[in-house]
Parts: C-alpha cells; sequence; structure tokens
C-alpha cells in the first residue's frame, strides 16, 4: 500500500500463531521494514480483537493483515465463528484490511493479498507424512514448514470500497473474486 508506514499483523492467540511469530518473525512482535513498521498482535478474546480494529486507525494504523482468526473467544468461552470474525472486521474497520489466506478474502472479508491456499498447506503436510512413513524420520525431528508460494488474490468489491487499485504487474497475475 503506497506511503504505509505502520502496518497490523493481527492473529488469534493460538500456537500457530505462536510459531508464525517465533519463527517467521524471530519472536520480535515489532520489526521495521523498508520504513515501514509492522507489528504482530495475539488476541484471544473477540472484544479486544473488535476495539483493536475499531481503534486501529487512532493507533497509527494504515492497514491491518489478519492472520488467523479461529481461535477468538467470546465473552462466554465459546468460539467465534471465523466467518463472523473476517466479516465483522472488514464491516467495521476504519482501515485496509489484508488477508494472508484464500479463505480470508470476499466481498465481505479481506481486500486479498499474497495468499496461501489450504491446499499449498495440504502439499506441505504431505510431505511431513512422507518424511514420516517413507523416509521414517521421527515427528519431533521435523521442524514445522510454511509453504513458501502463493498467489494474488483480491476482492474486487473491497479494492473498490477503499478505492485502491493494484500495480499493473500484480494485477496481471491476481485472480478475484466478487
Amino acid at each position: 500500500m503506497p506511503g504505509a508506514k505502520k502496518l497490523l499483523l493481527l492473529f488469534d492467540h493460538s500456537k500457530t500463531s505462536e510459531v508464525i511469530l517465533s519463527e517467521i518473525l524471530g519472536g520480535e512482535a515489532s520489526q521495521n521494514i523498508m520504513e515501514v513498521t509492522l507489528e504482530m498482535r495475539l488476541v484471544s478474546n473477540y472484544a479486544d480483537w473488535q476495539n483493536i480494529v475499531k481503534n486501529a486507525r487512532t493507533a497509527g494504523y494504515n492497514a491491518i493483515i489478519t492472520g488467523l482468526y479461529h481461535a477468538l473467544k467470546d465473552t462466554d468461552g465459546s468460539t467465534v465463528n471465523d466467518n463472523v470474525a473476517i466479516s465483522w472486521t472488514s464491516t467495521n474497520t476504519p482501515i485496509p484490511v489484508f488477508g494472508l489466506w484464500d479463505f480470508s478474502v470476499g466481498s465481505d472479508k479481506a481486500i486479498g493479498g499474497l495468499v496461501i491456499s489450504p491446499t499449498a498447506q495440504g502439499k506441505a503436510a504431505g510431505e511431513i507424512v512422507k518424511k514420516i512413513l517413507k523416509d521414517k524420520i521421527a515427528p519431533s525431528e521435523i521442524i514445522p514448514v510454511t509453504p513458501t508460494s502463493g498467489e494474488y488474490l483480491f476482492s474486487k468489491a473491497q479494492l473498490k470500497r477503499f478505492n485502491l487499485s493494484l500495480p499493473a504487474d500484480i494485477a496481471k497475475q491476481a485472480k478475484y473474486t466478487d
């Protein structure tokens, strides 16, 4: 996003999110990358998530990148439906919301981005299973992996809502929803 200086990576507080923070961000929740501050927040409570989203602009963020939101808990301790969480986020955000996985992109969800699909994750999981069953490597000796490829996927409705256009080279490669 042109001119962005501060981005929020917003994740639920789950084991997977902790691994992402540790493995991809080296355990540092705040990073400066090419003059852009990237801050990762792990959130357990849905009400806290909602407050963070509603106050994102006031907190100085230019955009939100949603990671995982499948382990958010409501006030009664029940898990919030993932489609409810991303739809609420999209509807109530004062700033653009991007996603990391294809299931988070849509007209009532995130704008999009360079996303990973469950298919790519399944292939990565299959490679781990192969190492265990065929190569006889102990599961405890296998390092968790993140798929290294993705695709550009964007919501036309969300791009329009935030009056955003893609650079020509990305627009040519992108797939679109709605």
